[in-house]
């Protein structure tokens, strides 16, 4: 019992320490110094039980000191995390190339979110090379498995300038088909009913995008995908604070469902997939659906992953481009149909711009000159979206500011 009462009476000690630490060094900055620790009362957990209780609130309160943003540093079980959010602190982060990897993030999410095994995830954490075609300085990562630059690189070269055009194209097009489906009436004076918003936009906006980049077979094979990937979605926040799964197999066996119905889709696309099956455009495909993917695979396997390990990493392409572009379309348009005069000056707005234009026609460049449209966007991101970046310096400490 006495055993127990020295131990206890160390473990208030050694927080009252932590405690005075914390609050001196807020008062007391001095240049080129590490965040405070936040206290924690058990140092060997750190500050994961306040994580897993309420992870948005825990970042909100300890991020902030005297009612102003603060930095601040964390322990996960022996691990530092350092939180920033002054602005001129993070205009540093994104001025700096060494700083430029979100490798530490990923290997997170592949591992906790989407399933990619330990065998797998060694290959991203050997690659301290960076995403810039010039290696970071002392990295020694062969060319072959510089994971980082080479599926950077194709998400660059797919995802932004010329090479966005097809997949622009093949998203109006499965959109304006999934809309034609549904029959909706277009006079001014009707209303359209549906039982679930969220169901509306992922059925439709969702199963469009995942068509537009990984092709219409899987969802012909699997048309429950997108509603497993639902599911999946509202278990993330359990996934993510990385609790095992004997604690919660129903969410674990829900992620199994999407890895099995990406397989099924992998194998049908092996079997049927030849290079005539490319179409004018040089990038998609109805197999394996764009070039983006097509290049992903090729370097995944040649760095050695398995057919699961691709699988994982599909999971979290088809849950990135749902999940980042659904819900803030669907906040767009619940904003504009709750005001009837915005909706009338939205409306007036697209019919000046496109008139009785084709979804299937209607060009991006356009759609950006809607100005209250693209305001209304811009204010649903300012009150709805709050986004974690997490990078880390690969070989040498960075100098941030405040």
């Amino acid at each position: 019992m006495q055993h127990y009462g020295s131990h206890r009476y160390l473990r208030f000690l050694n927080y009252a320490f932590s405690v005075t630490k914390y609050h001196y060094t807020h008062r007391k900055p001095r240049a080129a110094q590490v965040p405070p620790t936040y206290p924690s009362i058990i140092p060997v957990l750190g500050h994961l039980a306040l994580f897993i209780w309420d992870n948005a609130g825990f970042f909100r309160k300890v991020t902030s000191y005297n009612g102003k943003f603060t930095s601040a540093r964390l322990s996960f079980l022996g691990h530092d995390i350092y939180l920033f959010q002054h602005r001129a602190t993070i205009k540093n982060i994104w001025k700096m190339s060494t700083l430029s990897s979100p490798m530490s993030i990923q290997i997170y999410c592949l591992k906790y979110l989407f399933g990619l095994s330990e065998r797998a995830l060694a290959i991203y954490r050997a690659d301290r090379s960076g995403p810039h075609a010039k290696p970071y300085p002392g990295s020694n990562v062969t060319d072959e498995n510089r994971i980082d630059y080479r599926t950077h690189h194709e998400f660059l070269r797919a995802l932004s300038g010329p090479g966005l055009a097809p997949t622009l194209q093949r998203y109006k097009t499965a959109f304006a088909r999934n809309l034609d489906r549904l029959e909706f009436s277009s006079a001014e004076d009707s209303w359209n009913i549906m039982d679930d918003f969220q169901d509306f936009f992922f059925g439709n906006m969702g199963a469009s995008l995942v068509e537009s980049l990984l092709g219409p077979s899987l969802l012909r094979l699997s048309p429950t995908f997108v509603e497993n990937l639902i599911e999946f979605d509202n278990n993330v926040p359990w996934l993510a604070r990385g609790i095992p799964s004997f604690i919660m197999p129903k969410r674990y066996r829900a992620r199994n469902r999407l890895h099995e119905q990406i397989k099924q889709w992998h194998a049908y696309a092996r079997s049927h997939f030849n290079e005539n099956s490319i179409s004018d455009d040089g990038d998609g495909d109805p197999f394996w659906g764009s070039q983006l993917v097509r290049n992903r695979h090729t370097i995944l396997h040649e760095v050695g992953q398995s057919d699961s390990d691709i699988a994982a990493t599909d999971l979290g392409l088809a849950f990135g481009l749902v999940t980042n572009t659904n819900p803030t379309a669907m906040m767009v348009v619940w904003h504009i149909f709750r005001d009837p005069q915005l909706l009338k000056r939205v409306r007036r707005e697209l019919e000046d711009l496109f008139a009785s234009e084709s979804i299937r026609s209607i060009d991006p460049k356009q759609l950006s000159k809607a100005s209250l449209l693209s305001s209304v966007y811009a204010e649903v991101l300012r009150l709805y979206v709050n986004i974690y970046v997490m990078v880390s310096p690969q070989h040498e400490d960075s100098l941030l500011g405040r």
